[in-house]
């Protein structure tokens, strides 16, 4: 008997571990994703908006865009990747006048998380558990534009990539 899905294949979830679990709905879209959280032993999804990747060119020490916070407070976070053959020294990102910042280097293929509240981690090819830093700020945003700035201590030496992530203080309780 042939297999009816009804296109399931499309709508296969994609999951991602770190000290929480992420997943897509659609990992075609933007947008719809949930992290698995969990505080005081109680499990908890939170909505989770990524923006998409800001690309910086290399030779630039920095650059400015705006991201907008839409209709509730939430809570912003920064991811930053390094491309191919390259590196980057002292990143940090500034979101409507809160900086998550990060003291080292990060080199081709490397992915740091900064979740709000929750400790920054390094990813990349060579590592095999990821590394724990300090903590990000756990600042809330209302709604509306906020500014956000990019900068580094040195020019990057190839392109970097930064988005930010949007989360709402809403929580759905398992």
């Amino acid at each position: 008997m042939p297999s009816t899905n009804n296109g399931a294949e499309k709508r296969r979830a994609s999951l991602s571990l770190s000290s929480a679990v992420s997943f897509k709905l659609n990992p075609l879209s933007f947008g719809s994703q949930f992290r698995l959280l969990e505080q005081d032993g109680k499990p908890f999804f939170r909505s989770v908006r990524c923006e998409r990747w800001r690309k910086i060119s290399s030779s630039k020490t920095n650059d400015s865009w705006t991201v907008r916070v839409k209709e509730v407070t939430a809570r912003v976070g920064a991811q930053i990747h390094v491309a191919k053959g390259g590196n980057i020294v002292d990143p940090w990102v500034d979101i409507g006048g809160h900086r998550f910042s990060w003291l080292g280097s990060l080199s081709a293929g490397q992915f740091l998380f900064s979740w709000p509240g929750e400790r920054i981690t390094r990813h990349g090819p060579a590592i095999k558990l990821p590394e724990s830093f300090v903590v990000a700020p756990n600042e809330l945003l209302k709604p509306g534009e906020h500014p956000v700035r990019f900068g580094s201590r040195d020019p990057a030496s190839a392109e970097v990539r930064a988005r930010l992530t949007v989360q709402s203080a809403e929580r759905l309780e398992l």
